[in-house]
Parts: C-alpha cells; sequence; structure tokens
C-alpha cells in the first residue's frame, strides 16, 4: 500500500506530459543516481515511452523498448549508491550500481545486479540543455535496450 502511494505521488510530482524529463539537469552523481531510480518507477508503472526517453541516442525503437518488458510480470529496480563522477572530452559520466527484482510473466522470480552509466555532457559551448542533462549511456542488466 505505502509503495504505490510513493509511486502515484513520484508519477504526480513528475506530471503527466513531462515525466520523461528529468525534474532538473543537475550535474552531481547524486542527480544521476535520482534519474535513475525514476527510470525503475517509471518501468514498474509500465510507462515505457517516458522511460525510453531517459536513454541516449542508442537505445531500440519505442515498440521494442515495451517488448522488452513484455515477459516480466513485475519488474522493480533500485539504485545503489552513484560513483564518483568522471569525466574526459566535455563529458561526464558516473556508474550507479542496481539490483532488479520481480517475477517473470511465468511468475518465476528474478533477481540480479548490475550497473547502469550514466553520461552528460559538461557545460560546452554549443551543447543543448538536452545534452546537458544525464541520460542512460549504457546497462548490464537485463534486458538489454540498446541497439549496439
Amino acid at each position: 500500500m505505502i509503495a504505490r502511494l510513493a509511486i502515484a505521488l513520484i508519477l504526480a510530482l513528475a506530471g503527466s506530459a513531462s515525466a520523461a524529463q528529468p525534474p532538473r539537469a543537475g550535474t552531481g552523481a547524486r542527480d544521476a543516481a535520482q534519474l535513475v531510480r525514476t527510470y525503475f518507477t517509471l518501468i514498474h508503472a509500465r510507462r515505457f515511452a517516458a522511460a525510453r526517453q531517459m536513454w541516449g541516442g542508442n537505445v531500440v525503437g519505442s515498440r521494442a523498448f515495451a517488448g522488452a518488458f513484455a515477459r516480466y510480470r513485475d519488474y522493480r529496480g533500485l539504485a545503489g549508491t552513484p560513483g564518483p563522477v568522471e569525466g574526459a572530452a566535455g563529458s561526464s559520466w558516473v556508474e550507479v550500481p542496481v539490483r532488479i527484482h520481480g517475477l517473470r510473466r511465468s511468475g518465476a522470480p528474478f533477481d540480479a545486479r548490475g550497473t547502469i552509466v550514466l553520461r552528460r555532457v559538461n557545460d560546452v559551448p554549443g551543447s543543448t540543455a538536452a545534452q546537458r542533462r544525464w541520460h542512460i549511456e549504457r546497462s548490464s542488466i537485463e534486458p538489454r535496450l540498446t541497439s549496439e
């Protein structure tokens, strides 16, 4: 009951039209970890279009993204403490350890750990606000969502 209320509150605060964008474009590791938490909240709520927009340009198409979660009845994720923000060549990135768990469509439970890497362009001349926001660059957890 409390978990449902928390999810409803997060989604209400995010707003229905703007939930695809993080609430602010913070530059710290905590801001990146918050994006991962919001991402998992959206996946759990089956708001795949909004969750997909938190990825960078190498993510699979909309149908493939939503279809990747069809084999799960319940998909939940937890973000751990992010590592330090590192950077080079005008970009910053941070690794966030994550744990996913839930139920497959068959009813079988699953539990896995991995890492989500987030990236952002630093405040360099010519960069856009969208480029300066954290976005998911890659993930070691299932399902695989990049088109690489």
